[in-house]
């Protein structure tokens, strides 16, 4: 007795919900203030769009705009410490010798 065909298999193949065919849009669930979401719609509206391509398009723009910024440069601390100074012949320009040869500080001309 042969076996029965699932009605999804076609030609030896089983079709695959969720296959690579269905990842060009993806469906996900996202918490957004209500205030926003009245303004995103009626901004929407007003342009004739659909709120789905509104958001698309105001997320592209925030992401673009977050890439074309420099990054900020690291926070700098300073450590104090007891003691009497410098040790002799230890200069702050010494210091910032040592630490440009380490690759821990660089300094950026002002401009």
């Amino acid at each position: 007795m042969p076996l029965e065909r699932s009605p999804h298999e076609v030609k030896g193949w089983i079709w695959v919900y969720g296959s690579t065919a269905m990842v060009s849009h993806m469906k996900t669930t996202v918490e957004i203030n209500d205030s926003l979401m009245i303004e995103a719609r009626r901004l929407a509206e007003m342009r004739g769009e659909t709120l789905r391509s509104f958001l698309e398009e105001a997320l592209r723009r925030l992401i673009d705009a977050y890439e074309a910024q420099e990054p900020a440069p690291p926070r700098f601390e300073l450590t104090v410490v007891d003691g009497d100074g410098l040790i002799e012949g230890v200069t702050p320009a010494s210091w910032l010798e040592i630490a440009n040869d380490r690759g821990s500080f660089t300094s950026r001309a002002a401009g």
